[in-house]
């Protein structure tokens, strides 16, 4: 399956942090790939686009969190 985009990962997303706990990147990977069938290589693929090393993903779930509005 190909990766979800934003407006699609967001929701699920907000779900997960609506506890108000912190979580970790990777606890965010696990818990949202099964909900869209995400295979290893599918993870492995988005981690590489979005370089995980830089912040990029950090920051993309930041803004996913703190955007206002659905």
């Amino acid at each position: 399956m190909a990766v979800p985009d934003y407006q699609s990962l967001r929701r699920p997303l907000l779900a997960i942090a609506s506890d108000g706990k912190e979580h970790g990147f990777s606890e965010l990977a696990d818990a949202l790939a099964p909900q869209f069938k995400l295979t290893d290589a599918d993870r492995k693929e988005r981690r590489r686009r979005l370089g995980l090393k830089s912040g990029r993903a950090v920051r993309s779930l930041r803004n996913a969190v703190n955007t206002k509005g659905s």
